[in-house]
């Protein structure tokens, strides 16, 4: 009879333990005072406009421990001159062209990095900040812009051709006038594509807002 008294007192005991340890939690999460959760790994990506053109990219991160989070992340954006102006062709298809535009540039980046906790967020209402910094190369991907292009020779011949706007046919004496009709096609010049290798190196320091 006596071990059936303890072993119900232990029970209710035990129970009264864990309603007490279910209560702290729930209050620590109505309070804000419960630490963040660690992932190991987290990836993330996102698409944006700039001043010099579109472009996406993509970050995977790992957790070395709990302040210090190495990464490697990829960056692809068009590059363009921020005053170009499009001008509508004469031509049939009336293609828009940039006038006096050489190249379409296509930037590239990779890079790794590491990612410091300066203060971390003890609770949800205190505030973390971060440093981080990041090297890798770069590569910038130059294909040149043909235009359509009316050339009148000086015997009064037309003719209809693909230039760029630095082709000595825009110079040439032998016509007397070369108009630019139309913008070529987006696959013109792609076999001319020069590349141009680089480094680039990044650091920043970040405040979550969350």
């Amino acid at each position: 009879m006596f071990k059936k008294y303890c072993y119900s007192f232990l029970l209710l005991l035990f129970g009264y333990s864990l309603t007490l340890q279910g209560q702290d939690l729930g209050t620590g999460y109505e309070n804000g005072t419960t630490y963040n959760v660690l992932y190991r790994n987290d990836a993330s990506g996102k698409i944006y406009a700039a001043t010099r053109g579109f472009g996406a990219s993509f970050r995977r991160g790992k957790h070395i421990n709990a302040k210090l989070r190495s990464f490697y992340e990829i960056d692809g954006q068009n590059l363009k001159y921020p005053k170009e102006t499009k001008v509508t062709g004469d031509a049939a298809d009336r293609r828009r062209f940039v006038y006096g535009k050489i190249n379409n540039v296509l930037l590239i980046r990779a890079a790794l990095g590491l990612q410091h906790t300066l203060f971390a967020k003890a609770d949800n209402k205190a505030v973390e900040v971060r440093y981080a910094y990041s090297l890798g190369p770069t590569f910038a991907f130059a294909k040149p812009y043909y235009v359509q292009v009316q050339r009148i020779t000086k015997a009064g011949q037309t003719e209809n051709a693909l230039a760029v706007f630095d082709d000595a046919s825009f110079s040439d004496p032998e016509y007397s006038s070369i108009n630019v009709t139309g913008r070529g096609s987006i696959l013109q010049g792609l076999s001319e594509t020069k590349v141009y290798p680089g480094i680039s190196a990044k650091e920043w320091a970040s405040s979550p807002l969350t």
